[in-house]
């Protein structure tokens, strides 16, 4: 299994890429990013630059009333009643969002589907951490299997 050695770790669901693609198959419906690639760059002045490339969350044929960045905090959480009034198309914060959602009958399939995801980010995250705690001659024995 390969081992990430950034500081951030931003490739850790890709130690269980076999793994994420099991999960996406069988869950189609899946609420996680969509990974379409990872990949690096050497910049001339620069050096070497890492990023990953996800499909377009918001790519639909459904008209987006309005968007929100959740965080799930408060402090700075919103764009301010100004920006509100001026724009329509903001992408707001947590406290901007001022109303309940119904979800009628697919709140259960949703549910499922939200459990179904933490399950499997659990399971990565914790081979993911067993992964950074292995002493490196082991690490370095495995990914030469």
């Amino acid at each position: 299994m390969p081992t990430c050695s950034y500081s951030l770790r931003p490739c850790r669901i890709a130690l269980s890429l076999s793994q994420y693609v099991r999960h996406v198959e069988r869950y189609p419906h899946t609420l996680l990013p969509r990974f379409m690639g990872a990949h690096r760059l050497i910049v001339p002045e620069i050096g070497k630059v890492h990023f990953v490339v996800f499909s377009n969350v918001f790519s639909t044929d459904r008209v987006i009333h309005e968007r929100y960045d959740l965080k799930g905090s408060t402090l700075g959480r919103t764009v301010g009643a100004e920006a509100l009034a001026r724009k329509t198309d903001v992408l707001r914060k947590d406290l901007d969002l001022k109303r309940r959602f119904h979800l009628g009958g697919n709140k259960g399939a949703l549910l499922a589907q939200i459990r179904a995801d933490v399950q499997f980010l659990r399971e990565v995250r914790s081979q993911s951490r067993w992964t950074q705690t292995r002493p490196p001659s082991v690490r370095q024995s495995e990914s030469s299997d």
